[in-house]
């Protein structure tokens, strides 16, 4: 499902209309009269446990979870928890306050809390999960990293339910997570593993999202240049002189909460953070290049994912000559591959607005067909939009249709039709959101060209 965004009155959430295969899900649960028999049964196990041996008796655990998960199955959420909860505490009662086998209960809370959409507590459990593997597993031990990409995953996921200033903690919280999987795969493996490639793209995906509302970004070299004089953390580039790109610059994220703070609440800080984010997402993915160039037997494809992205990354920025330079290198290494003309076609046969930066991004068309007629029979241009799924009906959406420049930047942008179609502000704002959306472009003999006539469909939350 398209998770919803959110954003402030007058910045319209948009989402490009994508294919997605619904999932079917035939399983019937019990009546409700069958899931009350169990609660019962589980409650009255319960009390005959406690009247044998004591309220804190290691055998309540299961049944205790049974009845959780009993609770769970007649969407009684707030009981399940409290059942959860009084399993986990006679469980640390048991078996002492580190132990690992209380981790199959934190995620029975997680999921409980999930289905609540209750992030503040997921904050709390997936802090405590974290917890438990350090007090279980040496610095270094590679059995941490999974946990780490797990919780810098949810927190990518609370940036996109979090209102500001709250939400970029959690792309802080999710690099910082990113960077410590890196450490101990580094540590373990070396600096070129290919263990790597997936925290670094959630290094990337973390500081996209920062700088995603700012669609392109032409001087960032102001910032670089340290023209607005942003107050940084530290000088990240002059540490590591004799390298291309210094190694661990993707930690640029790593901010004292006091700082944080300071960058939330002062617009001058703001672009301390983006100018990090910048160099955060450039260097990660420097990374990913360089790891398939030391690990010849990595999928070209991989290869060729990894140079487009990058070249993504310097088109948001406006370094127009470094990403033509990626793509070109993309679509010929394409073009000298089994791979064919489907993947070079999925890459840069049409326009593809920069969206999140994918290990395998999928290769699909707009989910909602189209129908475009005009009649002349007035004098006027009516466009009639037919949209096969109903969900669009009652939805904020915009049928666009404009010129994408060798370059990537909208031009000539009309609104065909839109819902509301008569709201001239919702119109203004449909036309600002997408003329600052960059694209990549369509190539063709391994140069970017021109394509006229780009038709989107957008809906907005």
């Amino acid at each position: 499902d398209i998770q919803p965004q959110v954003f402030a009155d007058d910045e319209p959430a948009i989402l490009d209309i994508l294919p997605m295969e619904a999932d079917v899900d035939d399983e019937v649960l019990p009546d409700e009269i069958e899931l009350h028999r169990t609660i019962s049964l589980y409650s009255e196990r319960v009390t005959q446990l406690e009247a044998e041996n004591g309220a804190y008796n290691s055998d309540l655990v299961e049944e205790l979870i049974g009845l959780g998960l009993a609770y769970n199955n007649i969407g009684e959420y707030p009981q399940a928890l409290d059942v959860f909860r009084r399993a986990l505490h006679i469980n640390r009662i048991n078996q002492g306050l580190h132990n690992i086998n209380q981790l199959p209960i934190i995620e029975l809370m997680i999921k409980t809390n999930t289905d609540l959409n209750n992030f503040e507590e997921l904050n709390k459990n997936y802090s405590y999960l974290l917890w438990i593997h350090d007090r279980n597993y040496e610095a270094e031990d590679i059995r941490k990293v999974a946990a780490y990409e797990r919780v810098a995953n949810w927190h990518m996921d609370a940036y996109d339910h979090t209102v500001p200033p709250d939400s970029i903690q959690h792309l802080v919280m999710a690099t910082n997570f990113y960077s410590k999987a890196t450490d101990i795969i580094e540590a373990a493996k070396g600096p070129d593993d290919p263990d790597l490639i997936n925290s670094l793209y959630g290094i990337v995906n973390a500081n996209f999202k920062f700088v995603e509302p700012y669609g392109f970004i032409p001087n960032i070299d102001s910032f670089i240049s340290g023209k607005l004089n942003p107050l940084l953390p530290s000088n990240f580039d002059s540490e590591f002189d004799k390298e291309d790109y210094p190694r661990n610059t993707y930690r640029a994220l790593d901010y004292s909460p006091n700082h944080l703070s300071r960058i939330v609440d002062d617009e001058k800080y703001t672009f301390s953070l983006v100018q990090n984010s910048y160099k955060s997402g450039r260097n990660a993915l420097l990374r990913i290049i360089e790891i398939h160039e030391k690990n010849p037997d990595l999928p070209t494809l991989s290869y060729a994912y990894a140079l487009t992205h990058t070249g993504d990354w310097y088109l948001r920025f406006y370094k127009r000559k470094y990403a033509m330079a990626y793509y070109e290198q993309a679509h010929q290494m394409l073009m000298n591959s089994e791979y064919g003309d489907q993947v070079i076609n999925g890459l840069f046969g049409r326009p593809r607005s920069l969206g999140t930066f994918e290990e395998q991004p999928e290769f699909e068309f707009e989910r909602y067909k189209i129908v475009s007629t005009v009649d002349m029979s007035e004098g006027e241009e009516q466009h009639e939009v037919v949209l096969e799924e109903e969900i669009l009906k009652d939805s904020k959406f915009v049928l666009a249709q404009f010129r994408v420049t060798k370059y990537g930047a909208v031009k000539n942008l009309e609104i065909l039709a839109s819902n509301p179609d008569d709201n001239v502000r919702f119109k203004r704002m449909a036309r600002n959101t997408i003329n600052s959306t960059p694209f990549r472009p369509r190539m063709e003999n391994g140069q970017p060209i021109l394509t006229d006539d780009v038709r989107m469909l957008y809906r907005f939350q």
